[in-house]
C-alpha cells in the first residue's frame, strides 16, 4: 500500500443554481505525489438558499465536507489532517476526532489499526471556528410552520416511526440518499413522498485495491445531509428511528468499545444535537423517535401493520452499490441482521406471516446456527451488524419456541437444549427488553405517540 502522509479537505464548491455541491479531497503521499477525490451531492432541481439561512447552510456544508471525507480518509489513514478554507475551534475538533475514532471503530478493529492518537483534526485554538449558534439565529416560535423530515430506510424501524407520526398534526415527509426500490415501494404503501439527495461517490473508489476497506458511520452522513435539506427547505425536525439497542457494542479493542451502530447510538445523538445547536443552527432539531425502545419492542409494534409485510426489508444487500438486486432478503450480505430480524418478528407473527415476509427460514438452516450462537451470546461476540442484544434474541426465541411452530429446526433445537435451561429469570429478562427507556431528547409533542393495535 502506498504510504500517505496528509489527508486534506481541499474545497467546497456549491452550485445551487445548477442543483449540486462538489466536495474535494486530496491525499498526499510520502513520495510527494498526490491524488484527488471529488464527491457530489445532487438535488432534483436548482436550489435557492434562504437569505436568513446563508450562514447556517455554509456551516452545514462544512460539516458535510468533513463527514463525507471519511470514505476517502480511511483508504490510507494518514497521521496529518489538513483543512483548507475554514477552521475548527477546539470543541469542534474534538467532535470530529470522536466521530472519526468511534465511528471507524469497527474499521480499525478489522484492519488491526492502532487508532490511539491517530485522528487529530487541526484547530486554530480557542472556540472560534466554523461558527457558533448558527450565526446567532433566534429559535423560531413553534407553531403551524413546524414540519418534520423522517429518515427513511425502508425497514421496520422507520415504518413504525411513520405510523406513530401519523397521529400528530405535524406534517412530515420522508428523506433518503439515493432511494432504493425497497424504499420507494414502502413509501408508496405509506402514501408519503420521499425527499432525496443523490450522493455521487468519486468513481475512483471502486477501482482502488491497495487500500484499507471497511465500515464507515453511514448514519452520520444521513444525519448531516438531512440537516442540509431541512435547512434549505424549512423543516423543523430531523427524525431518526434509532433504538435503545444501538447503544450496545460488540467487542473491546485497544481500550475502546467497538460498536457497529455507534452512529445510531444515544452517545452520538447527544453529541450531534449539541454540535448542531452550537455551531450550525438553533432552528432545526435532530432526535430519534424510537430511542426508548429495544428492537424487540419495535418488532412488536411493526407486527400491527401487515400492509408492509411484502414490501419492507432489513437486509444489507439492498444498500450495496451492486446493481440488479431483485430479492428483498439475502443472507450472503448479512452479518446477523437478517437472522436477528427473523427472530424478533417470529416472536409476534405466525409462521404463515413469516413465510409471507421471508423467502427462506433461517431457523431451518444449519448454516445460520453459528450466527444465532453469536446473537444469543453463547459463542464469540455480538455480531458487528445492526442487531439487538443477546437478551433480546433469547426472549425472541423463547416466544417463538412457545408457539411450537419451529419444532425440530436446528436453531430451535439448539435454543431448547442449550440456552433455555440457563434462562432462570425470564420475567426480569422480558421486563428489561420491553421497558420504555430514555426519551430525554424527544420533544414533548412527540412523546407517548400511539401505535396501531397489536395483531
Amino acid at each position: 500500500m502506498q504510504k500517505a502522509t496528509i489527508f486534506e479537505f481541499s474545497s467546497i464548491n456549491p452550485h445551487f443554481t445548477e442543483a449540486y455541491v462538489a466536495f474535494e479531497y486530496t491525499v498526499h503521499f510520502e513520495d510527494s505525489s498526490s491524488t484527488q477525490f471529488v464527491e457530489k451531492l445532487q438535488f432534483h432541481s436548482p436550489v435557492s438558499v434562504p437569505s436568513e439561512k446563508t450562514k447556517a447552510v455554509e456551516y452545514a456544508l462544512q460539516a458535510i465536507h468533513l463527514i463525507l471525507g471519511i470514505s476517502y480518509y480511511k483508504l490510507y489513514c494518514p497521521k496529518e489532517i489538513r483543512i483548507v478554507g475554514y477552521s475548527l475551534g477546539l470543541e469542534q475538533a474534538e467532535f470530529w476526532n470522536t466521530v472519526y475514532t468511534k465511528g471507524l471503530g469497527e474499521f480499525f478493529y478489522k484492519n488491526n489499526i492502532d487508532f490511539r492518537g491517530l485522528v487529530k483534526f487541526p484547530t486554530r485554538g480557542g472556540e472560534e471556528g466554523i461558527g457558533r449558534s448558527g450565526g446567532a439565529e433566534e429559535k423560531r416560535s413553534r407553531g403551524e410552520e413546524e414540519k418534520a423530515l423522517i429518515l427513511h430506510g425502508g425497514g421496520k424501524d422507520s415504518i413504525v416511526s411513520v405510523e406513530m407520526m401519523k397521529s400528530t398534526q405535524i406534517p412530515f415527509h420522508l428523506f433518503a440518499l439515493n432511494p432504493t426500490r425497497i424504499q420507494e415501494d414502502v413509501a408508496n404503501v405509506m402514501q408519503k413522498e420521499i425527499k432525496s439527495i443523490k450522493r455521487e461517490l468519486d468513481p475512483k473508489l471502486s477501482t482502488l485495491t491497495e487500500v484499507y476497506q471497511g465500515h464507515i458511520p453511514i448514519s452520520v452522513i444521513y444525519a448531516f445531509t438531512a440537516l442540509l435539506y431541512g435547512l434549505l427547505f424549512d423543516y423543523t425536525y430531523i427524525i431518526a428511528s434509532n433504538e435503545a439497542s444501538s447503544s450496545y457494542g460488540s467487542v473491546e479493542y485497544l481500550g475502546m468499545e467497538v460498536n457497529h451502530q455507534w452512529s445510531k447510538s444515544l452517545e452520538f445523538e447527544n453529541l450531534l444535537r449539541e454540535y448542531v445547536s452550537t455551531f450550525i443552527s438553533t432552528e432545526i432539531e435532530y432526535f430519534s423517535l424510537l430511542r426508548p425502545y429495544h428492537e424487540i419492542e419495535i418488532a412488536k409494534k411493526f407486527a400491527a401493520y401487515p400492509k408492509y409485510f411484502t414490501h419492507f426489508s432489513s437486509s444489507n444487500h439492498n444498500f450495496t452499490i451492486l446493481e440488479g438486486k431483485e430479492k428483498r432478503w439475502d443472507l450472503e450480505y448479512s452479518k446477523g441482521k437478517v437472522e436477528f430480524a427473523y427472530a424478533i418478528l417470529a416472536a409476534f407473527l405466525s409462521k404463515k406471516n413469516m413465510d409471507e415476509i421471508f423467502e427462506f427460514e433461517p431457523f431451518a438452516l444449519e448454516s445460520t446456527l453459528d450466527k444465532y450462537k453469536e446473537l444469543l451470546g453463547t459463542k464469540g461476540s455480538k455480531p458487528l451488524d445492526c442487531v439487538g442484544t443477546p437478551q433480546e434474541t433469547k426472549v425472541a426465541l423463547l416466544m417463538a419456541h412457545e408457539k411450537g411452530e419451529y419444532v425440530g429446526t436446528p436453531v430451535m433445537n439448539y435454543f431448547e437444549q442449550v440456552v433455555l435451561p440457563t434462562m432462570t429469570d425470564i420475567e426480569s429478562m422480558k421486563k428489561e427488553v420491553f421497558k420504555y427507556g430514555n426519551s430525554s431528547n424527544i420533544p414533548q409533542q412527540f412523546s407517548n405517540l400511539p401505535v396501531g393495535r397489536q395483531v
